[in-house]
């Protein structure tokens, strides 16, 4: 069975490895404020909101991430 994680380490998990960037801590508060509101699957499945663009790749569109 999988951890049940509190918010500010399922901000973490997101950050260490799902490669989501925060650039401040104003940043990391609307995720709180989004995780509180949401669950963390909704915002894995909703990855693509975070993708810095998209490319078309053997007739799928591949969400792309700035490193």
């Amino acid at each position: 069975m999988k951890e049940i994680l509190n918010i500010s380490a399922q901000i973490d998990s997101l950050s260490k490895n799902k490669s989501i960037d925060f650039e401040n801590e104003s940043q990391k508060e609307d995720m709180m404020r989004f995780l509180q509101r949401n669950n963390y699957l909704n915002v894995i499945s909703l990855k693509y909101l975070f993708a810095s663009g998209q490319k078309r790749e053997n007739n799928r569109f591949i969400h792309t991430y700035s490193s």
